[in-house]
């Protein structure tokens, strides 16, 4: 019976042993501050200074942007961070916060330790600075502020830094925050983009003279014409074709003649052949 307890009780002690390792970063997390934007995904810590944003609430009223900015791993002697806001924002200032942040075996922020009332910064609604000196090894300087959108119409939001680190100053650098969803732009009409300006015409017509001149010949003054009619008459004139031929009977019998003639120029008198046969007496 006694090793029965035993036993319960070990499990028991492993259990609530296990819990507190748990919940123990989470602890250690909290007593650092009360706000968590995403530090679980902050991931391995650069050796230069670093920044970043996203935006919280999108497409709601009151969608926010939290800023952080990174400082490099210590020892540092002294470290000043200058942030300016690019628009459309404004820092509120009462959420600004600076953490000194051990990092773990593989580089990534652990422990976050609130230090805002030593570091003391100075914020407005555009901008703010912070100042630390003697930053442990193994450690870095977190500051997180959180931005009001004041232009809701806009996919992507800017924030730039100067980081001065023991005498050393970074080149300023920039963060953006993009939307997830782009918002959809309103059509607007655009002016035209080009004038029409009329070309004058690079040919110039003018007009041809006629090749050709027609001359009309008056019709006061006859024209003579241009052909004559020739008749040609028949040299000589014909002689009836047909001849009488009279048989005589008792009573002489006038003749009777056929005449043919082919019309001339001067008439011809008909020429008959007169043939008597004689009879009898």
């Amino acid at each position: 019976m006694l090793n029965e307890h035993l036993r319960r009780g070990t499990r028991a002690l492993f259990a609530f042993a296990f819990l507190l390792l748990a919940i123990a970063p989470g602890l250690a997390s909290a007593s650092g501050g009360s706000r968590d934007h995403g530090r679980q995904s902050l991931g391995q810590v650069s050796n230069d200074p670093s920044k970043s944003g996203f935006i919280v609430n999108e497409g709601q009223p009151d969608e926010f942007i939290p800023w952080r900015v990174i400082s490099s791993p210590g020892p540092r002697a002294s470290i000043q961070i200058e942030d300016t806001l690019v628009g459309y924002q404004e820092f509120d200032c009462s959420s600004l916060a600076v953490y000194t942040v051990t990092l773990d075996l593989n580089g990534n922020p652990d422990v976050f330790t609130d230090v805002t009332v030593t570091a003391d910064p100075d914020c407005t609604l555009t901008g703010f600075s912070v100042a630390w000196s003697n930053l442990a090894a193994n450690n870095v300087l977190i500051v997180e502020v959180n931005a009001n959108i004041t232009d809701h119409t806009h996919n992507v939001y800017e924030n730039g830094v100067s980081v001065t680190e023991t005498g050393k100053t970074f080149p300023p650098f920039f963060a953006q925050a993009e939307r997830s969803t782009p918002l959809t732009p309103t059509p607007t009409q655009a002016p035209p983009t080009s004038t029409f300006t009329p070309v004058p015409p690079t040919e110039t017509f003018t007009p041809v003279p006629p090749t050709s001149t027609f001359t009309s010949t008056p019709t006061d003054t006859p024209v003579a014409p241009t052909s004559t009619y020739t008749s040609t008459p028949t040299d000589t004139p014909v002689a009836p074709t047909s001849t009488y031929t009279s048989t005589p009977t008792d009573t002489p019998v006038a003749p009777t003649s056929t005449y043919t003639s082919t019309p001339t120029d001067t008439p011809v008198a008909p020429t008959s052949t007169y043939t008597s046969t004689p009879t009898d007496t």
